[in-house]
């Protein structure tokens, strides 16, 4: 069960869980749930350099794991295990979704994540289901970005976020432009701390 507390701003919302955890975090993984190897790159590599300015060092996923996203994932155990050795000890997801998509929430309503976002291996389970799917992202569609941040110690979610929707022409903008957006809410409701 999830519970936690929701944000709301003009640019992204937000949902934090009430239970306590630590926010100096030692090592960041970002994994791009997104299909296109090119616009996931850019994505992860946009969020660690904002990291990195605050901070905290990152890794891109995509320099940890083959491009091909399903591949590496059949044994969450194992690449949570792997990560740990490594010393990671959180993992921020971020995936594109259309607003086609049954789990986008208009902004009249509130934003809470679904029940099984609380663990990464199900969390990325049905969000690669979606991204697989043939012309998921069209240039008709809306877009919008969700990410979540994950302790690698007990595997539960921690923060929640997504973007309003916006159209298939601003993709690369708003993918250049969230680093820094992202880092602002995380600091500003303390779920990472700039050391």
């Amino acid at each position: 069960i999830l519970t936690g507390q929701i944000q709301a701003q003009s640019k992204l919302r937000s949902w934090k869980t009430n239970e306590d955890f630590d926010p100096n975090f030692k090592k960041m993984v970002v994994i791009g749930m997104i299909e296109r190897i090119s616009l996931r790159s850019e994505m992860e590599e946009n969020i660690v350099i904002q990291a990195r300015k605050n901070n905290l060092y990152a890794n891109m996923g995509y320099l940890l794991f083959p491009p091909e996203m399903g591949k590496p994932f059949e044994d969450m155990g194992k690449v949570r295990n792997g990560l740990l050795d490594k010393g990671y000890d959180v993992l921020l997801s971020v995936a594109i979704f259309g607003t086609s998509a049954k789990r986008y929430i208009p902004p009249e309503r509130v934003y809470v994540p679904i029940a099984y976002y609380n663990r990464f291996g199900s969390y990325y389970r049905n969000s690669y289901a979606v991204v697989r799917t043939p012309a998921y992202m069209t240039t008709e569609d809306q877009y919008f970005i969700e990410c979540n941040l994950y302790n690698l110690q007990d595997g539960k979610l921690l923060w929640s976020g997504r973007t309003f929707a916006f159209p298939q022409t601003s993709l690369n903008s708003q993918v250049s432009k969230f680093g820094q957006r992202l880092f602002k809410e995380l600091k500003a409701k303390g779920i990472v701390v700039s050391k």
